[in-house]
């Protein structure tokens, strides 16, 4: 087990594009929510309702961002798989 994590982050490390795919951004939640008490007023609550939606937003680009990795972490491991595959067609 510890051997093939070590082969994933080896692989991850020495290839730039997927090394590159890794870095998915977390999006923060808004400052607002973490306020203890009611809004101030509808201004308030508007502003931290939109800065909500935003966060939505960025929370989606996030995920779709971990499903490339890992897609392109499999795609990755099946064309290294595949080369081994040939090369060991030859030595038997």
């Amino acid at each position: 087990m510890l051997k093939s994590l070590v082969a994933m982050l080896m692989l991850a490390l020495t290839s730039p594009c997927l090394a590159l795919s890794f870095y998915c951004d977390s999006p923060r939640e808004p400052y607002c929510v973490r306020d203890i008490g009611v809004f101030k007023n509808t201004a308030e609550r508007d502003q931290c309702k939109r800065d909500l939606h935003v966060f939505q937003v960025k929370n989606k680009v996030f995920v779709a961002c971990l499903n490339k990795a890992a897609e392109d972490a499999e795609k990755e491991y099946a064309a290294t798989a595949r080369k081994f595959e040939e090369r060991g067609a030859g030595s038997n």
